[in-house]
C-alpha cells in the first residue's frame, strides 16, 4: 500500500531542498579565486573529473551528496530521499538559471 506524505513532512522537504540548493551554490561561490575554498577547487582540478565532479566541481552532483547527508540527519531512511533529491535538483536548477539576475 502506498503511504502518503503528510503536509508537515512535505513542507520540511521543500524547505530543506531549498536550503541545500542555496548551500550548494554558496559552496561553489566560495571555491572561486580569491575566496576561502579556492584551495579545494585547485585540489579537485588535480584528480580525475569523474571523482572531482561529485566532490564539488559540479553543483548538481555535489548537491546530491549534500542532500543525502542532510536527509539522514533529519529523517529516518525511507523513499522520501528520492523526493528530496528531486526537490533539491529543482531548486539548484532554478538558482542556476537565475544567478545572473541576482
Amino acid at each position: 500500500m502506498i503511504q502518503l506524505i503528510d503536509l508537515t513532512t512535505m513542507l520540511l522537504l521543500f524547505l530543506l531542498g531549498a536550503s541545500i540548493a542555496m548551500l550548494s551554490h554558496a559552496f561553489q561561490k566560495y571555491m572561486e579565486p580569491q575566496h576561502i575554498f579556492n584551495w579545494y577547487q585547485n585540489l579537485l582540478f588535480k584528480i580525475p573529473r569523474y571523482i572531482a565532479k561529485p566532490l564539488g566541481l559540479c553543483v548538481y552532483c555535489n548537491s546530491v551528496w549534500i542532500t543525502i547527508i542532510f536527509f539522514f540527519i533529519y529523517f529516518k531512511p525511507s523513499f522520501n530521499i528520492f523526493l528530496l533529491i528531486g526537490i533539491t535538483y529543482y531548486f539548484v536548477d532554478i538558482i542556476n538559471k537565475n544567478k545572473n539576475n541576482i
